[in-house]
């Protein structure tokens, strides 16, 4: 099972690293993922289950953008081998 997440995105209308979200790559089943995103507050800023959908540093209907900070994500996916589901969780800077 290999992945990647990064820990720092930058979301500043740069045309680079404009979207934080997982890279999956070997063993991980593409049709299923559960990817949130938590202020320091706990309170979810962003859901996604597409892994090429991430996250973009706004939340709410109207897109607001969310201040300059750590966050914390989780993340859910299932093996291809075994079909086992596996939590995983970490934290990401925003940078704008």
């Amino acid at each position: 099972m290999i992945f990647y997440v990064p820990n720092t995105f930058t979301p500043n209308d740069d045309e680079k690293n404009q979207t934080f979200y997982p890279v999956l790559s070997q063993g991980m089943k593409r049709t299923y993922m559960e990817f949130y995103i938590y202020n320091r507050w706990g309170e979810l800023v962003f859901e996604s289950h597409d892994p090429s959908y991430g996250w973009d540093g706004t939340y709410g209907p109207n897109a607001l953008e969310c201040p300059i900070g750590t966050y914390t994500w989780k993340l859910k996916l299932e093996t291809l081998q075994t079909q086992e589901i596996l939590d995983f969780h970490g934290h990401v800077n925003l940078i704008r």
